[in-house]
């Protein structure tokens, strides 16, 4: 497998993995006992953080890799 194609799945992966998180966040916040479900909320807030903050370092580097996790997380996170 090249080391592009490998980029580019780890890049779906990591949005995949976003967009269940947030999904997830949102669900725990409409319980009826949220307060129960706040190690979740903030695992979920954790995944979010994590892909945030890679596409802001990736806009650092002009490596065509690091452009499209910047580009695809940056999308993601202002949904």
């Amino acid at each position: 497998m090249s080391l592009q194609k490998n980029f580019h799945e780890c890049i779906k992966a990591c949005l995949e993995c976003l967009e269940v998180c947030n999904r997830c966040y949102d669900k725990c916040l409409s319980e009826e006992d949220a307060n129960m479900m706040k190690e979740c909320i903030r695992l979920d807030r954790e995944c979010a953080e994590t892909c945030e903050a890679c596409g802001k370092e990736c806009q650092k580097h002009d490596h065509e890799h690091c452009k499209a996790c910047a580009d695809a997380c940056g999308k993601m996170t202002s949904l």
